[in-house]
């Protein structure tokens, strides 16, 4: 049902993402703890024709992760996908990133440092098949 769901809804699934890597808000209610307090991400890419996960390596943890760290943000974790275990999507990548944030995030994505990087980011992934998630930790009893 899940992946019936994203098959007819990834244009939409994608343009989200898009804007959040853009840095431009997407008006959804939040809780105010997420507006205020620390803010998550899970990333999933796939790469250019012609890139691979050495470039991906090098955008998310020598390129992002010293501008992050200006924003008190950081990359939580950046792997190659190497096998799918159920479900018929493969991203190249899949990475996380935490700000301490929604200001914090913003602030990144219009720090100049970031702008400069962005031509590498575009020539490594297709950021048309991008999908980006907000999360949080699931709590249990």
């Amino acid at each position: 049902m899940i992946i019936r769901l994203f098959r007819r809804n990834r244009s939409v699934i994608s343009a989200c993402g898009m804007l959040l890597v853009l840095g431009l808000a997407v008006s959804t209610p939040r809780p105010a703890a997420a507006q205020n307090g620390p803010v998550q991400f899970m990333d999933l890419n796939w790469l250019k024709s012609g890139a691979d996960a050495g470039q991906a390596g090098i955008y998310f943890n020598d390129l992002l992760a010293p501008i992050l760290k200006k924003h008190g943000a950081k990359v939580v974790f950046s792997y190659a996908v190497t096998g799918v275990m159920a479900g018929d999507i493969k991203p190249a990548v899949t990475a996380s990133m935490e700000f301490p944030s929604m200001h914090a995030m913003q602030a990144m994505f219009n720090d100049p440092d970031y702008k400069k990087i962005v031509p590498y980011r575009d020539a490594t992934f297709d950021l048309s098949r991008q999908i980006l998630f907000q999360i949080a930790p699931l709590k249990g009893r």
